[in-house]
């Protein structure tokens, strides 16, 4: 009897015949949903990724799922090492055989790369192990050197990113200056974005270093000043978890283009944090993302003055740590025609000054007026202004109504610098401009309202009341003293003058940043202790938090942030 006619062999054949099948079916299915089934062939891995040298074979054990293609057999079996057409079946069947024996088979020969591996010698042997359930196999192994990693569940796209990602290190050497550092993609066509970025930081050190700066030298200085605090920003805005699947280096890219995006429509810089939020906002695909987007989406539905306020706080959430040094470095100064706004550009340039910042003014053209002839009356009022001052700016036309368009703008700025109307008529219900209430609302921006001759911001008092967005004021006021030793007083009006448990707060909080103070508490309406300290203490503005809970409320019941700044002859910012 030879070993073909052995019942051992015959089942061995026929459970090739079943593996050929299964084998069929795999294919089938890998076309329908476009994955591919295929043997990665260790030739054009090997190419793509640079291999660079080999190490000392030896032998040991390696995990059968690792095995990902072969050295000129990677067409006769599937990824998982079923037989296909080329295949021999007879000597499939006959090594099958041999392993349910008494006799084994030897260890087969493979290249390594990263984690995965390629089968120089033994395919049939890994397809019949592999089969029998096992999940290790003896092997001798001898690794190859790559310039890049490899890791068994990468496939051709994988291997195509990781490709270029290898032309990217080998042309610009930069594995060898920044060794370690990962700096891969997993978008195509993404490396040149970064050789431009390197090339135009090398530009600028040239210029600011008065030298010819070395690419290596530029390498490593973008990647300190530049690449970092991006990925840092990333890192704490969590946005791989936002876009799983994506490394950081694609996220600094798509994040710097986002940025830049932005700059371009709005006409001024934009911070990066903010850029990021905005990224997560506009296009992570996670659940909760989802869900918010159609929540805003819904929100458009309802009129604006029955929709929920932003959240106290979200300005300084989405400001840079970076920034911290320069609280309002976007300033917003909206123009629309009338005298007082350029009462609005002066008290806006005082606080620009102290504050290094930039001032934009927003023109918008009044009902049945020529735009273009509004604007030239705003430049001509306007840029001498910030000229005269040495302050960085411009002016940008707007589209739109005022109160509708400016929060969306506002979203990108710092602050506001609103320009009060002349007083009404005695008797009549005060109310904030729509465009500050709308500002105030929906984009959670400060608003400073200017109601009468701008002041020098020197001694200002800080109402405060213990809320969330007293909160926000309180830490604006300690900004700004500590930055620019200004004369700060506290005021509570309290209803019982005993309870002084929010005032301890702010005593605290200042005391921690080691700011000194007065403090204040006095019985009576809000709006009515505030205004008899002004004037006692001789503050030339008042930080408050806005109380208002939606427009629609404010506007039936008032607020002190509607009622104070029509009593008070010194600007109000209004915090959220």
């Amino acid at each position: 009897m030879t070993e073909f006619d052995t019942p051992n062999y015959r089942a061995a054949l026929w459970d090739y015949h079943q593996a050929r099948r299964r084998a069929a079916l795999q294919e089938i299915m890998g076309w329908l949903t476009g994955k591919s089934v295929e043997l990665l062939p260790y030739a054009d891995v090997s190419k793509q990724l640079r291999a660079r040298g080999i190490a000392a074979q030896e032998r040991r054990d390696i995990p059968l799922a690792s095995i990902v293609g072969s050295v000129g057999r990677a067409a006769d079996f599937t990824r998982t090492f079923l037989p296909r057409h080329g295949t021999n079946g007879q000597r499939w069947a006959r090594i099958k055989a041999q392993a349910t024996g008494l006799e084994g088979f030897p260890p087969i020969d493979v290249y390594q790369i990263g984690d995965a591996y390629f089968v120089l010698d033994g395919n049939h042997r890994v397809s019949v192990a592999r089969e029998l359930g096992a999940t290790h196999i003896e092997a001798f192994v001898t690794e190859v050197q790559t310039l890049v990693p490899f890791s068994p569940g990468e496939g051709w796209d994988d291997l195509l990113a990781k490709a270029e990602y290898a032309d990217f290190l080998e042309r610009t050497g930069i594995a060898g200056i920044l060794p370690g550092i990962d700096l891969s993609m997993t978008l195509p066509g993404r490396y040149t974005a970064v050789e431009e970025h390197i090339g135009v930081h090398r530009y600028f050190m040239g210029i600011d270093f008065q030298r010819d700066i070395p690419y290596a030298e530029a390498v490593v200085h973008w990647h300190e000043s530049v690449y970092q605090p991006v990925i840092q920003i990333i890192r704490r805005r969590e946005l791989t978890a936002d876009f799983p699947g994506r490394t950081e280096t694609d996220l600094y890219v798509w994040l710097l283009e986002h940025r830049t995006a932005i700059a371009q429509e709005l006409g001024w810089p934009v911070e990066t944090s903010a850029a990021a939020a905005d990224l997560a906002e506009k296009f992570s695909r996670t659940p909760r993302r989802t869900v918010l987007r159609l929540s805003e989406r819904l929100k458009t539905l309802v009129p604006a003055n029955l929709q929920p306020p932003a959240a106290p706080g979200q300005w300084r959430s989405e400001a840079d740590p970076a920034s911290a040094d320069s609280l309002f470095q976007i300033i917003l100064v909206p123009l629309t025609g009338e005298e007082d706004t350029w009462r609005a550009v002066d008290q806006a340039v005082v606080l620009a000054q102290q504050e290094k910042s930039q001032i934009f003014g927003l023109v918008f053209a009044a009902k049945g007026q020529d735009p273009a002839a509004e604007a030239a009356v705003a430049r001509a009022g306007f840029l001498p202004r910030l000229e005269a001052a040495s302050i960085a700016g411009d002016l940008i036309e707007m589209d739109g109504d005022l109160a509708t368009a400016l929060p969306g703008r506002a979203r990108w700025a710092d602050l506001v610098v609103i320009a009060l109307p002349e007083r009404r008529a005695q008797g009549e219900q005060p109310a904030l401009p729509a465009a500050a209430r709308a500002v105030i609302h929906r984009s959670s921006r400060p608003v400073l309202l200017v109601p009468r001759t701008p002041t020098a911001l020197r001694r200002p008092l800080l109402a405060y009341d213990g809320s969330a967005k007293a909160d926000e004021a309180l830490y604006v006021a300690a900004h700004l003293t500590a930055k620019h030793g200004l004369e700060l007083a506290v005021v509570r009006a309290a209803a019982v003058k005993q309870d002084g448990q929010p005032m301890e707060r702010a005593r605290a909080y200042l005391d921690g940043q080691g700011i000194a103070a007065d403090y204040i508490e006095e019985p009576g309406p809000p709006s009515d202790v505030i205004l008899g300290q002004v004037q006692r203490l001789n503050r030339d503005f008042v930080l408050i938090g806005d109380q208002s809970a939606s427009p629609l409320i404010s506007g039936l019941f008032g607020s002190v942030a509607d009622e104070l700044p029509w009593k008070l002859p010194a600007p109000v910012l209004i915090c959220r």
